[in-house]
């Protein structure tokens, strides 16, 4: 509970946090925002390919793609 007039404590981040926060610094930048888009923030599909100017067919490609690079950083122990 903060004190009267105080921030409220900021709790530590868990090493699996951290580590997602590692590997997503490592991918390059396209896959760094697709990953965010598409499962951190949830966006559908279709708004990404339509702002991406791809299809969404194309969009879920290139997500696959970047997951496999995460995991590859990962050490392989993120699941498919």
């Amino acid at each position: 509970m903060p004190l009267a007039g105080g921030p409220a404590p900021v709790a530590p981040e868990s090493g699996a946090r951290l580590e997602v926060r590692r590997i997503l610094a490592a991918l390059d930048p396209p896959c760094r925002e697709i990953i965010q888009r598409a499962l951190l923030q949830d966006e559908p599909y279709a708004d990404l390919a339509r702002e991406l100017g791809l299809a969404e067919s194309s969009v879920r490609a290139r997500l696959s793609r970047c997951l496999q690079k995460a995991r590859r950083l990962a050490g392989g122990r993120i699941e498919p």
